[in-house]
């Protein structure tokens, strides 16, 4: 009966601990937008190309985002008036050396507005302990 127990907490507690690593999106999901922030990554992130030493880590990042692409749109509405369609597309990944912090930034243009060229998002990532820690959201405008 023991082992039984103990077997059922192991099953238990790995079930658990893989929803939550598997599912960075809950919480925006659910309508808590309390990681949601109006405005650029206010990091010393600099570009790191295809993710340096973190392309293994980038990938799977950007698989859970882009599975989750219904969200992007609703993040941006959050602080923002959009009357667009958005379709986003990733552009790049950054490194907060200082941090040790992933950015993943996805853009969405938009057509027709005389200020803003889209919107973009910096996705502020922990690869330490693999969770999403904010998101920023935030106009671009025109050049």
């Amino acid at each position: 009966m023991e082992r039984i127990l103990h077997i059922t907490t192991l099953l238990l507690m790995i079930a658990v601990l893989s929803c939550k690593k598997n599912d960075m999106f809950h919480g925006l999901r659910a309508g808590d937008y309390g990681m949601v922030i109006k405005g650029s990554y206010r990091g010393t992130a600099e570009y790191i190309g295809a993710g340096e030493n973190y392309s293994s880590i980038v990938k799977r990042y950007r698989r859970a985002i882009e599975k989750n692409a219904d969200l992007l749109p609703k993040i941006t509405r959050y602080h923002f008036r959009v009357p667009d369609v958005l379709a986003y597309d990733f552009k790049m990944v950054l490194l907060d050396r200082t941090r040790g912090l992933l950015v993943l930034r996805y853009y969405a243009p938009i057509r027709g507005d005389r200020l803003i060229a889209g919107y973009q998002l910096f996705f502020v990532l922990d690869p330490d302990r693999d969770t999403l820690v904010q998101v920023y959201s935030s106009e671009v405008p025109l050049e």
